[in-house]
Protein backbone atom coordinates (compact mmCIF):
# COMPACT_ATOMS: atom_id res chain seq x y z
CA UNK A 1 0.00 0.00 0.00
CA UNK A 2 3.21 2.53 0.74
CA UNK A 3 3.29 3.29 -2.64
CA UNK A 4 0.13 5.24 -2.73
CA UNK A 5 2.00 7.91 -1.24
CA UNK A 6 4.41 10.42 -2.08
CA UNK A 7 7.81 9.23 -3.20
CA UNK A 8 9.53 10.80 -0.94
CA UNK A 9 7.26 9.52 2.31
CA UNK A 10 7.30 6.28 0.84
CA UNK A 11 10.98 5.35 2.82
CA UNK A 12 9.09 6.54 5.96
CA UNK A 13 6.11 4.24 5.64
CA UNK A 14 8.30 1.26 4.82
CA UNK A 15 10.58 1.51 7.75
CA UNK A 16 7.42 2.34 10.18
CA UNK A 17 5.76 -1.12 8.49
CA UNK A 18 9.12 -3.12 9.52
CA UNK A 19 9.16 -2.05 12.67
CA UNK A 20 5.67 -2.55 13.30
CA UNK A 21 5.46 -6.15 11.77
CA UNK A 22 2.19 -4.90 10.10
CA UNK A 23 0.44 -6.95 7.67
CA UNK A 24 -1.16 -5.65 4.13
CA UNK A 25 -4.26 -5.75 5.96
CA UNK A 26 -3.60 -3.45 8.52
CA UNK A 27 -2.57 -1.06 6.93
CA UNK A 28 -5.55 -1.00 4.46
CA UNK A 29 -7.56 -0.98 7.30
CA UNK A 30 -5.89 2.05 8.08
CA UNK A 31 -5.40 3.83 4.42
CA UNK A 32 -9.40 3.28 3.90
CA UNK A 33 -9.87 4.94 7.21
CA UNK A 34 -7.67 7.84 6.46
CA UNK A 35 -9.32 7.96 3.59
CA UNK A 36 -12.88 7.92 4.70
CA UNK A 37 -12.69 11.17 7.32
CA UNK A 38 -13.34 14.34 5.24
CA UNK A 39 -13.86 12.38 1.98
CA UNK A 40 -14.19 15.05 -0.77
CA UNK A 41 -10.65 16.61 0.01
CA UNK A 42 -8.97 13.19 0.96
CA UNK A 43 -9.65 11.92 -2.45
CA UNK A 44 -9.35 15.08 -4.15
CA UNK A 45 -5.39 15.10 -2.67
CA UNK A 46 -4.95 11.06 -3.40
CA UNK A 47 -5.84 11.90 -7.19
CA UNK A 48 -3.56 14.89 -7.12
CA UNK A 49 -0.83 12.65 -5.43
CA UNK A 50 -1.58 9.79 -8.29
CA UNK A 51 -1.25 12.17 -11.05
CA UNK A 52 1.88 13.52 -10.31
CA UNK A 53 4.10 10.30 -10.77
CA UNK A 54 2.46 8.50 -13.61
CA UNK A 55 5.54 6.28 -13.56
CA UNK A 56 4.56 4.95 -10.46
CA UNK A 57 1.30 5.25 -10.89
CA UNK A 58 1.42 2.49 -14.00
CA UNK A 59 2.91 0.78 -11.21
CA UNK A 60 0.63 0.78 -8.47
CA UNK A 61 -1.98 -0.21 -10.55
CA UNK A 62 0.04 -3.61 -11.70
CA UNK A 63 0.63 -4.33 -7.94
CA UNK A 64 -3.39 -4.15 -7.01
CA UNK A 65 -3.79 -6.18 -9.97
CA UNK A 66 -1.30 -8.58 -9.20
CA UNK A 67 -2.92 -8.56 -5.55
CA UNK A 68 -6.24 -9.09 -6.31
CA UNK A 69 -5.33 -12.11 -8.37
CA UNK A 70 -3.06 -13.16 -5.30
CA UNK A 71 -6.13 -13.39 -3.43
CA UNK A 72 -8.34 -14.91 -5.44
CA UNK A 73 -5.86 -17.88 -5.55
CA UNK A 74 -5.61 -17.85 -2.09
CA UNK A 75 -9.87 -17.36 -1.78
CA UNK A 76 -9.77 -20.44 -4.48
CA UNK A 77 -7.51 -22.86 -2.92
CA UNK A 78 -9.42 -22.06 0.40
CA UNK A 79 -6.28 -21.17 2.61
CA UNK A 80 -8.26 -17.78 4.26
CA UNK A 81 -9.89 -17.19 7.19
CA UNK A 82 -11.94 -14.34 8.41
CA UNK A 83 -9.19 -11.87 9.25
CA UNK A 84 -8.54 -12.25 5.68
CA UNK A 85 -11.95 -11.66 4.00
CA UNK A 86 -12.04 -8.40 6.66
CA UNK A 87 -8.76 -7.68 5.31
CA UNK A 88 -9.38 -7.77 2.04
CA UNK A 89 -12.62 -6.00 2.11
CA UNK A 90 -10.45 -3.30 3.31
CA UNK A 91 -7.92 -3.47 0.53
CA UNK A 92 -11.23 -3.22 -1.90
CA UNK A 93 -12.89 -0.15 0.03
CA UNK A 94 -9.53 1.27 -0.37
CA UNK A 95 -9.49 1.13 -4.26
CA UNK A 96 -13.29 2.08 -4.59
CA UNK A 97 -12.21 5.15 -2.69
CA UNK A 98 -9.23 5.91 -5.28
CA UNK A 99 -11.72 5.22 -8.12
CA UNK A 100 -14.04 7.62 -6.99
CA UNK A 101 -15.22 9.51 -9.43
CA UNK A 102 -15.32 7.39 -12.91
CA UNK A 103 -12.34 8.30 -15.41
CA UNK A 104 -11.74 11.49 -13.78
CA UNK A 105 -9.53 9.33 -10.92
CA UNK A 106 -6.21 8.92 -12.42
CA UNK A 107 -6.37 5.64 -11.28
CA UNK A 108 -9.30 4.90 -13.25
CA UNK A 109 -8.32 4.13 -17.46
CA UNK A 110 -5.28 2.73 -16.32
CA UNK A 111 -7.00 -0.07 -14.10
CA UNK A 112 -9.23 -0.81 -17.34
CA UNK A 113 -6.93 -0.62 -19.60
CA UNK A 114 -4.75 -2.92 -17.62
CA UNK A 115 -7.06 -5.36 -17.09
CA UNK A 116 -8.21 -4.55 -13.66
CA UNK A 117 -11.56 -4.96 -14.55
CA UNK A 118 -10.46 -8.74 -15.67
CA UNK A 119 -9.59 -9.44 -12.43
CA UNK A 120 -12.34 -7.69 -9.85
CA UNK A 121 -14.52 -9.45 -12.19
CA UNK A 122 -12.72 -13.12 -11.57
CA UNK A 123 -12.72 -12.57 -8.01
CA UNK A 124 -16.45 -11.94 -7.79
CA UNK A 125 -16.95 -15.02 -9.58
CA UNK A 126 -14.52 -16.65 -7.15
CA UNK A 127 -16.44 -15.44 -4.50
CA UNK A 128 -19.85 -16.08 -6.09
CA UNK A 129 -18.88 -20.29 -6.80
CA UNK A 130 -18.14 -20.61 -2.94
CA UNK A 131 -20.77 -18.58 -1.68
CA UNK A 132 -18.46 -16.48 0.21
CA UNK A 133 -20.69 -13.14 0.98
CA UNK A 134 -18.83 -12.40 4.54
CA UNK A 135 -17.35 -8.93 6.12
CA UNK A 136 -17.59 -6.08 3.10
CA UNK A 137 -15.51 -7.89 0.89
CA UNK A 138 -18.46 -8.97 -1.85
CA UNK A 139 -20.17 -5.37 -1.66
CA UNK A 140 -16.86 -3.47 -1.91
CA UNK A 141 -15.89 -5.64 -4.92
CA UNK A 142 -19.35 -4.71 -6.51
CA UNK A 143 -19.02 -1.43 -6.12
CA UNK A 144 -15.44 -1.20 -7.93
CA UNK A 145 -17.55 -2.80 -10.57
CA UNK A 146 -20.01 -0.68 -10.71
CA UNK A 147 -17.35 1.96 -10.56
CA UNK A 148 -15.76 0.65 -13.81
CA UNK A 149 -18.54 -0.66 -15.60
CA UNK A 150 -19.14 3.29 -16.80
CA UNK A 151 -18.01 2.78 -20.23
CA UNK A 152 -17.58 0.00 -23.54
CA UNK A 153 -14.47 -1.29 -22.34
CA UNK A 154 -15.26 -1.88 -18.77
CA UNK A 155 -18.35 -3.33 -19.72
CA UNK A 156 -16.95 -5.64 -21.96
CA UNK A 157 -14.10 -6.68 -20.01
CA UNK A 158 -16.91 -7.55 -17.33
CA UNK A 159 -19.34 -9.39 -19.84
CA UNK A 160 -16.20 -11.19 -21.24
CA UNK A 161 -15.34 -12.90 -18.03
CA UNK A 162 -19.10 -13.88 -17.11
CA UNK A 163 -20.38 -11.02 -14.58
CA UNK A 164 -23.65 -11.02 -15.85
CA UNK A 165 -23.96 -14.81 -15.43
CA UNK A 166 -22.32 -14.87 -12.05
CA UNK A 167 -24.80 -12.24 -10.70
CA UNK A 168 -27.63 -14.90 -11.68
CA UNK A 169 -25.39 -17.39 -10.17
CA UNK A 170 -25.39 -15.11 -6.50
CA UNK A 171 -28.12 -17.13 -5.19
CA UNK A 172 -29.37 -17.12 -1.66
CA UNK A 173 -27.42 -14.40 0.45
CA UNK A 174 -26.77 -14.37 3.93
CA UNK A 175 -25.73 -11.77 6.01
CA UNK A 176 -22.36 -11.34 7.84
CA UNK A 177 -21.89 -10.94 11.15
CA UNK A 178 -20.85 -7.46 11.05
CA UNK A 179 -23.19 -4.67 13.26
CA UNK A 180 -24.33 -3.10 9.89
CA UNK A 181 -25.70 -5.73 8.22
CA UNK A 182 -27.69 -6.80 11.33
CA UNK A 183 -30.40 -8.37 9.10
CA UNK A 184 -30.37 -10.44 6.10
CA UNK A 185 -32.54 -8.49 4.89
CA UNK A 186 -30.61 -4.88 4.66
CA UNK A 187 -27.87 -6.87 3.20
CA UNK A 188 -29.78 -8.37 0.42
CA UNK A 189 -30.92 -4.53 0.08
CA UNK A 190 -27.54 -3.32 -0.10
CA UNK A 191 -26.19 -5.99 -2.60
CA UNK A 192 -29.06 -5.75 -5.15
CA UNK A 193 -28.77 -1.80 -5.00
CA UNK A 194 -25.07 -2.77 -6.59
CA UNK A 195 -26.23 -5.29 -9.16
CA UNK A 196 -29.69 -3.17 -10.30
CA UNK A 197 -26.84 -0.03 -10.47
CA UNK A 198 -24.60 -2.45 -12.90
CA UNK A 199 -27.03 -3.74 -14.56
CA UNK A 200 -28.42 0.17 -15.24
CA UNK A 201 -25.04 0.79 -16.41
CA UNK A 202 -25.14 -1.97 -18.75
CA UNK A 203 -28.12 -1.36 -20.32
CA UNK A 204 -26.71 2.06 -20.94
CA UNK A 205 -24.36 0.51 -23.58
CA UNK A 206 -26.31 -1.71 -25.28
CA UNK A 207 -26.87 0.88 -28.17
CA UNK A 208 -23.04 -0.12 -28.96
CA UNK A 209 -22.98 -2.97 -30.88
CA UNK A 210 -20.36 -4.81 -29.44
CA UNK A 211 -21.70 -4.23 -25.91
CA UNK A 212 -24.68 -5.99 -27.36
CA UNK A 213 -23.47 -9.15 -29.07
CA UNK A 214 -21.21 -10.26 -25.81
CA UNK A 215 -24.77 -9.83 -23.67
CA UNK A 216 -27.18 -11.20 -25.69
CA UNK A 217 -24.81 -14.42 -25.95
CA UNK A 218 -24.71 -14.29 -21.86
CA UNK A 219 -28.73 -13.33 -22.22
CA UNK A 220 -29.35 -16.66 -23.97
CA UNK A 221 -27.28 -18.25 -21.54
CA UNK A 222 -28.73 -17.48 -18.22
CA UNK A 223 -32.39 -17.85 -19.64
CA UNK A 224 -31.55 -21.33 -21.30
CA UNK A 225 -30.61 -22.22 -18.09
CA UNK A 226 -33.33 -21.03 -16.23
CA UNK A 227 -31.16 -18.63 -13.65
CA UNK A 228 -33.55 -15.87 -14.21
CA UNK A 229 -36.13 -17.87 -12.91
CA UNK A 230 -34.91 -17.92 -9.04
CA UNK A 231 -34.57 -13.87 -8.73
CA UNK A 232 -38.24 -13.13 -10.71
CA UNK A 233 -39.86 -10.30 -8.38
CA UNK A 234 -41.97 -7.78 -10.23
CA UNK A 235 -41.54 -5.39 -7.23
CA UNK A 236 -37.44 -5.87 -7.59
CA UNK A 237 -35.58 -2.91 -10.02
CA UNK A 238 -33.09 -4.94 -10.70
CA UNK A 239 -36.07 -7.68 -12.67
CA UNK A 240 -38.07 -4.50 -13.71
CA UNK A 241 -34.08 -3.67 -15.31
CA UNK A 242 -33.45 -7.14 -16.91
CA UNK A 243 -36.93 -7.44 -18.08
CA UNK A 244 -36.54 -4.27 -20.41
CA UNK A 245 -32.95 -5.08 -21.43
CA UNK A 246 -34.64 -8.27 -22.63
CA UNK A 247 -37.04 -6.89 -24.39
CA UNK A 248 -35.38 -4.26 -26.33
CA UNK A 249 -32.39 -6.86 -27.39
CA UNK A 250 -34.55 -8.82 -29.62
CA UNK A 251 -35.39 -5.38 -31.73
CA UNK A 252 -31.49 -4.42 -31.38
CA UNK A 253 -30.23 -7.85 -32.56
CA UNK A 254 -32.91 -8.05 -35.80
CA UNK A 255 -31.19 -4.05 -36.42
CA UNK A 256 -27.47 -5.19 -36.28
CA UNK A 257 -28.37 -8.45 -38.21
CA UNK A 258 -29.56 -6.11 -41.37
CA UNK A 259 -26.53 -3.33 -40.96
CA UNK A 260 -24.66 -7.32 -41.95
CA UNK A 261 -25.53 -6.66 -45.60
CA UNK A 262 -24.11 -3.82 -47.41
CA UNK A 263 -27.19 -3.11 -49.65
CA UNK A 264 -29.52 -3.08 -46.58
CA UNK A 265 -28.83 -1.14 -43.86
CA UNK A 266 -24.96 -1.70 -43.78
CA UNK A 267 -24.44 1.05 -46.50
CA UNK A 268 -24.18 3.45 -43.70
CA UNK A 269 -21.33 1.40 -42.20
CA UNK A 270 -18.13 2.15 -44.53
CA UNK A 271 -16.17 4.74 -43.22
CA UNK A 272 -14.78 5.68 -46.85
CA UNK A 273 -16.75 8.87 -48.28
CA UNK A 274 -16.65 7.77 -51.72
CA UNK A 275 -18.07 4.43 -50.93
CA UNK A 276 -20.59 3.49 -53.47
CA UNK A 277 -22.44 2.02 -50.98
CA UNK A 278 -23.46 5.66 -50.09
CA UNK A 279 -25.15 6.03 -53.11
CA UNK A 280 -29.15 6.13 -53.68
CA UNK A 281 -28.65 4.34 -57.04
CA UNK A 282 -26.69 1.35 -55.75
CA UNK A 283 -27.61 -1.89 -55.50
CA UNK A 284 -24.51 -4.16 -56.04
CA UNK A 285 -22.36 -5.30 -53.32
CA UNK A 286 -18.73 -4.76 -54.36
CA UNK A 287 -16.39 -6.89 -56.01
CA UNK A 288 -14.09 -8.21 -52.87
CA UNK A 289 -17.16 -7.85 -49.84
CA UNK A 290 -16.80 -10.98 -47.90
CA UNK A 291 -17.86 -8.87 -44.34
CA UNK A 292 -16.93 -5.44 -43.01
CA UNK A 293 -12.93 -4.91 -41.86
CA UNK A 294 -11.84 -3.07 -39.21
CA UNK A 295 -8.51 -0.93 -38.93
CA UNK A 296 -6.24 -2.73 -37.57
CA UNK A 297 -4.20 0.16 -36.06
CA UNK A 298 -7.24 1.80 -34.22
CA UNK A 299 -10.81 -0.73 -34.35
CA UNK A 300 -12.00 2.78 -35.00
CA UNK A 301 -12.26 2.92 -38.89
CA UNK A 302 -14.56 0.02 -41.17
CA UNK A 303 -14.48 -0.95 -44.73
CA UNK A 304 -16.60 -2.77 -47.27
CA UNK A 305 -13.90 -3.19 -49.57
CA UNK A 306 -9.90 -3.01 -50.31
CA UNK A 307 -11.04 -0.03 -52.31
CA UNK A 308 -12.38 1.76 -50.00
CA UNK A 309 -9.86 1.26 -47.18
CA UNK A 310 -6.81 2.50 -49.45
CA UNK A 311 -8.89 5.72 -50.79
CA UNK A 312 -10.13 6.49 -47.51
CA UNK A 313 -6.67 5.98 -45.92
CA UNK A 314 -4.81 8.21 -48.09
CA UNK A 315 -7.30 10.93 -47.94
CA UNK A 316 -8.04 11.04 -44.26
CA UNK A 317 -7.76 8.21 -42.04
CA UNK A 318 -4.20 8.02 -41.59
CA UNK A 319 -3.45 11.16 -40.21
CA UNK A 320 -6.08 10.31 -37.33
CA UNK A 321 -5.39 6.71 -36.91
CA UNK A 322 -2.50 7.69 -34.36
CA UNK A 323 -4.62 9.73 -32.04
CA UNK A 324 -7.35 7.34 -32.19
CA UNK A 325 -5.10 4.18 -31.09
CA UNK A 326 -4.01 6.44 -28.46
CA UNK A 327 -7.25 6.95 -27.50
CA UNK A 328 -8.12 3.37 -27.19
CA UNK A 329 -4.95 2.80 -25.64
CA UNK A 330 -5.91 5.22 -22.82
CA UNK A 331 -9.32 3.79 -21.99
CA UNK A 332 -11.68 6.63 -23.75
CA UNK A 333 -12.02 4.65 -27.62
CA UNK A 334 -13.55 6.82 -30.42
CA UNK A 335 -16.85 6.07 -32.20
CA UNK A 336 -16.67 3.40 -34.74
CA UNK A 337 -18.33 4.42 -37.94
CA UNK A 338 -20.29 1.30 -37.60
CA UNK A 339 -21.43 2.98 -33.53
CA UNK A 340 -22.40 5.82 -35.61
CA UNK A 341 -24.37 4.06 -38.39
CA UNK A 342 -26.39 2.40 -35.76
CA UNK A 343 -27.33 5.06 -33.91
CA UNK A 344 -28.37 6.93 -36.68
CA UNK A 345 -30.63 3.39 -37.76
CA UNK A 346 -31.89 3.07 -34.40
CA UNK A 347 -32.80 7.16 -34.41
CA UNK A 348 -34.74 6.35 -37.89
CA UNK A 349 -36.43 3.23 -36.22
CA UNK A 350 -37.52 5.21 -33.72
CA UNK A 351 -39.36 7.67 -35.33
CA UNK A 352 -41.02 5.17 -37.78
CA UNK A 353 -42.34 3.63 -34.48
CA UNK A 354 -43.36 7.04 -33.00
CA UNK A 355 -44.16 8.89 -36.05
CA UNK A 356 -47.90 10.30 -34.92
CA UNK A 357 -46.42 11.06 -31.63
CA UNK A 358 -43.20 12.87 -33.19
CA UNK A 359 -46.34 14.49 -35.48
CA UNK A 360 -48.31 15.64 -32.34
CA UNK A 361 -45.59 17.23 -29.95
CA UNK A 362 -44.35 19.23 -33.07
CA UNK A 363 -47.75 20.28 -33.54
CA UNK A 364 -48.08 20.99 -30.12
CA UNK A 365 -45.04 22.45 -29.62
CA UNK A 366 -45.64 26.55 -28.73
CA UNK A 367 -42.32 28.97 -29.07
CA UNK A 368 -41.25 31.52 -26.65
CA UNK A 369 -42.07 35.46 -28.17
CA UNK A 370 -39.78 36.27 -30.73
CA UNK A 371 -37.88 39.36 -30.79
CA UNK A 372 -36.29 40.14 -34.32
CA UNK A 373 -32.28 40.02 -33.74
CA UNK A 374 -30.48 43.66 -34.84
CA UNK A 375 -28.19 41.44 -36.79
CA UNK A 376 -29.04 41.08 -40.54
CA UNK A 377 -31.53 43.80 -40.25
CA UNK A 378 -30.39 45.18 -43.64
CA UNK A 379 -31.38 41.26 -45.14
CA UNK A 380 -35.60 41.03 -45.55
CA UNK A 381 -34.70 37.42 -46.13
CA UNK A 382 -32.64 36.04 -43.42
CA UNK A 383 -35.16 38.29 -41.15
CA UNK A 384 -37.74 36.00 -42.70
CA UNK A 385 -36.25 32.86 -42.14
CA UNK A 386 -35.57 33.70 -38.88
CA UNK A 387 -39.07 34.32 -38.19
CA UNK A 388 -40.24 31.00 -39.68
CA UNK A 389 -37.33 29.44 -37.43
CA UNK A 390 -38.03 30.40 -34.62
CA UNK A 391 -41.06 28.75 -34.79
CA UNK A 392 -39.89 25.11 -35.39
CA UNK A 393 -39.09 22.89 -32.66
CA UNK A 394 -36.27 20.71 -32.18
CA UNK A 395 -37.24 17.10 -31.91
CA UNK A 396 -34.45 15.88 -28.92
CA UNK A 397 -34.30 12.21 -28.83
CA UNK A 398 -32.32 11.35 -25.01
CA UNK A 399 -30.98 7.95 -24.76
CA UNK A 400 -28.27 8.19 -22.39
CA UNK A 401 -30.75 8.77 -19.41
CA UNK A 402 -30.11 6.49 -16.50
CA UNK A 403 -33.45 7.03 -14.79
CA UNK A 404 -35.24 5.91 -18.46
CA UNK A 405 -33.44 3.40 -19.84
CA UNK A 406 -36.41 2.25 -21.94
CA UNK A 407 -34.52 2.76 -25.78
CA UNK A 408 -38.59 2.62 -27.21
CA UNK A 409 -39.83 4.51 -24.72
CA UNK A 410 -41.98 7.87 -25.74
CA UNK A 411 -39.96 9.64 -22.34
CA UNK A 412 -36.98 9.99 -24.43
CA UNK A 413 -38.58 11.91 -26.80
CA UNK A 414 -39.14 16.18 -26.26
CA UNK A 415 -39.60 18.91 -28.78
CA UNK A 416 -37.60 22.10 -27.43
CA UNK A 417 -36.80 24.96 -28.75
CA UNK A 418 -33.48 26.02 -30.79
CA UNK A 419 -32.43 28.30 -28.39
CA UNK A 420 -33.03 25.61 -25.33
CA UNK A 421 -31.21 22.96 -27.34
CA UNK A 422 -28.11 24.83 -27.92
CA UNK A 423 -28.03 25.91 -24.12
CA UNK A 424 -28.02 21.99 -23.20
CA UNK A 425 -24.42 21.81 -20.89
CA UNK A 426 -23.81 18.54 -22.55
CA UNK A 427 -22.93 20.23 -26.05
CA UNK A 428 -20.95 23.34 -24.50
CA UNK A 429 -17.94 21.79 -25.16
CA UNK A 430 -18.38 21.95 -28.99
CA UNK A 431 -19.22 24.96 -30.26
CA UNK A 432 -18.77 23.55 -34.38
CA UNK A 433 -21.35 20.98 -33.71
CA UNK A 434 -23.69 24.04 -32.40
CA UNK A 435 -23.00 26.53 -35.14
CA UNK A 436 -23.87 23.69 -37.76
CA UNK A 437 -27.34 22.82 -35.76
CA UNK A 438 -28.19 26.57 -35.80
CA UNK A 439 -27.58 26.29 -39.34
CA UNK A 440 -29.51 23.52 -40.08
CA UNK A 441 -32.17 25.14 -38.83
CA UNK A 442 -32.23 28.15 -39.83
CA UNK A 443 -32.63 26.90 -43.57
CA UNK A 444 -34.77 24.19 -42.78
CA UNK A 445 -37.70 23.18 -45.16
CA UNK A 446 -41.27 22.61 -44.28
CA UNK A 447 -41.63 19.23 -45.34
CA UNK A 448 -38.50 18.39 -42.86
CA UNK A 449 -37.69 18.22 -39.13
CA UNK A 450 -34.40 18.33 -37.06
CA UNK A 451 -33.53 15.52 -34.96
CA UNK A 452 -30.90 15.80 -32.21
CA UNK A 453 -30.28 12.57 -30.51
CA UNK A 454 -28.02 12.36 -27.65
CA UNK A 455 -26.28 8.68 -27.07
CA UNK A 456 -23.98 7.80 -24.59
CA UNK A 457 -20.03 8.14 -24.81
CA UNK A 458 -17.55 5.63 -24.64
CA UNK A 459 -16.84 6.47 -21.55
CA UNK A 460 -19.11 7.95 -18.60
CA UNK A 461 -22.18 7.71 -20.66
CA UNK A 462 -24.67 8.58 -17.99
CA UNK A 463 -22.83 12.34 -18.22
CA UNK A 464 -20.91 12.69 -21.15
CA UNK A 465 -22.55 12.36 -24.79
CA UNK A 466 -22.66 11.65 -28.50
CA UNK A 467 -25.01 14.21 -30.43
CA UNK A 468 -26.28 13.25 -33.43
CA UNK A 469 -27.99 15.93 -35.43
CA UNK A 470 -29.80 14.77 -38.89
CA UNK A 471 -32.72 16.01 -40.77
CA UNK A 472 -35.47 13.99 -41.44
CA UNK A 473 -38.41 14.14 -43.23
CA UNK A 474 -41.85 14.60 -41.74
CA UNK A 475 -43.59 11.57 -40.80
CA UNK A 476 -46.71 10.90 -42.62
CA UNK A 477 -50.08 10.44 -40.97
CA UNK A 478 -50.65 7.23 -42.73
CA UNK A 479 -47.59 5.42 -40.81
CA UNK A 480 -48.64 2.87 -38.25
CA UNK A 481 -46.35 2.49 -35.05
CA UNK A 482 -45.71 -1.03 -35.78
CA UNK A 483 -42.05 -2.57 -35.16
CA UNK A 484 -42.00 -4.68 -38.78
CA UNK A 485 -43.16 -1.36 -40.54
CA UNK A 486 -40.97 0.64 -38.71
CA UNK A 487 -38.04 -1.17 -39.83
CA UNK A 488 -39.10 -2.34 -43.05
CA UNK A 489 -38.87 1.45 -44.12
CA UNK A 490 -35.77 2.39 -42.29
CA UNK A 491 -33.69 3.05 -45.33
CA UNK A 492 -36.57 4.91 -47.13
CA UNK A 493 -36.90 7.40 -44.27
CA UNK A 494 -33.42 7.87 -43.90
CA UNK A 495 -32.71 11.82 -45.20
CA UNK A 496 -28.77 12.22 -44.90
CA UNK A 497 -25.89 9.56 -45.21
CA UNK A 498 -23.65 8.74 -42.26
CA UNK A 499 -22.32 11.82 -40.35
CA UNK A 500 -18.46 12.44 -40.72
Amino acid sequence: MAPYLLRSTTKIWLRTLSELHWSWGHWAFLLAFLCGVNHSHTIAFAHEVLARNPGELKDITGSAIRLVYALNGHIRAKRHDAKDLQALGAHLWLLATLLYCGDRSPLHPLLITSGGVKAVVTLHNTLVSQHIFASESFPALLAIIQITSDGVLGIMDALELGLLISIFKTGELYAPELPEFQSHDTFLNVVRRRHHEILQNISLYLIYPDVLRRFSKDMRRIIDGGLDEKLEDNRDPFWRCWEQCKEQVGVLELLKERMKDPIDLGSLVCSSFQCPLKEVTSCEVPKDFRCFQRCSGCLNAIYCSHACAKSHSRAYHRTVCGDHALALKAGKPCKSSRDRAFFLNWVTFYICEHGRSILEALAGFIPPPWEPSTAGNENEYIMLLQEVAHQRGVVVLDFCNLQNLGLRSLECLSVRHIDDVVRDPRLRSDPDFIKSLRDDHLWLDETKMQVLAFFPDTTEGGERVFPLSEVYKLPQLGDTDSEDDSLNSLEEDLEGDLPQ
